[in-house]
């Protein structure tokens, strides 16, 4: 079985419209050598070039992820490479703006802990729950916290994306949002099926686009592109309990920072606790109750 890895990265004037991360890629590629069979870094470039322009050129009154496609590249440079794999291998996607999150740089297992991740979730792929914790709080120590873990999709994607996609909008509005900076895909029916609809959806601007179509409308704060229409799809699957999705799904997640110490072997199964106590009234009984 493969593990492969896939990032991308801007490069600034004159090639792109986006932020110069160039200087993350070598250390990204010195980070992952020995966790992974292969290493693939897109920039806007190449997926011009090999894919689509559309899919990372800038686009007019958008919002910052405007600059560079509003991430409709992130499931095109998925796609691309888990095409390449034998079904039953595995393709991992992480952001590679380690400046920004420097906790990007505490990924040390992770060829063996992204297996042991699909099989907590139950699941061909892993899109984690984002859970927002206190930097200096310990897992270990108590599992009774005030903190709120994680959000509503609501706060984080504009009504008229919510209204267009959702097949079941007051469970979608309300799902904890899971967040895509980390992906796991194990190359299946299943993942395929997801990541061409992901795809589908991330060439309509009129979903991605911020500050167009809806945006001032709702309760969201700010509207997070390709994030949203991944977890909208998430949400009609669970719905609809696609290739037996588990109604639960994913069961467990990582900071916004990946703070992935915090899902090692040990953890994950409290992880797993703590999500389901923070969303147990909202999230729980909306899917027993759909309207």
């Amino acid at each position: 079985m493969k593990i492969n890895f896939v990032s991308f990265c801007s490069e600034g004037y004159p090639h792109d419209d986006g932020k110069d991360l160039s200087g993350r890629i070598e250390p990204t590629i010195e980070l992952f050598k020995d966790e992974f069979d292969n290493i693939s870094i897109y920039t806007p470039r190449i997926v011009s070039s090999f894919l689509h322009k559309s899919f990372s050129k800038k686009v007019p009154n958008s919002g910052p992820w405007g600059v560079v496609g509003n991430q409709a590249w992130k499931p095109a440079i998925i796609l691309n490479e888990i095409e390449k794999l034998d079904l039953g291998d595995i393709i991992v996607y992480k952001d590679i703006d380690y400046e920004k999150y420097p906790s990007y740089k505490n990924v040390k297992g992770i060829g063996q802990k992204c297996q042991d991740w699909l099989k907590i979730c139950r699941f061909d792929f892993f899109i984690p729950t984002e859970i927002d914790v206190p930097d200096d709080w310990d897992i270990n120590k108590s599992l009774k916290v005030d903190h709120n873990y994680g959000t509503c999709l609501k706060k984080w994607c504009k009504e008229y994306t919510l209204r267009k996609l959702s097949k079941n909008y007051v469970f979608t509005r309300n799902y904890p949002q899971c967040i895509v900076n980390l992906l796991v895909f194990k190359k299946s029916k299943a993942s395929l099926d997801f990541l061409l609809e992901w795809l589908f959806y991330c060439r309509d601007q009129t979903l991605l686009n911020e500050l167009e179509y809806g945006y001032n409308s709702g309760e969201c704060e700010l509207h997070c592109p390709e994030q949203s229409i991944a977890n909208i799809i998430l949400c009609n699957w669970i719905h609809e309990r696609k290739f037996g999705i588990p109604k639960t799904y994913p069961g467990f997640g990582l900071g916004r920072g990946c703070h992935m110490d915090r899902a090692s072997d040990s953890e994950s199964r409290d992880i797993n606790i703590i999500i389901k106590i923070a969303h147990q009234k909202i999230y729980f009984q909306l899917l027993e109750n759909p309207s």
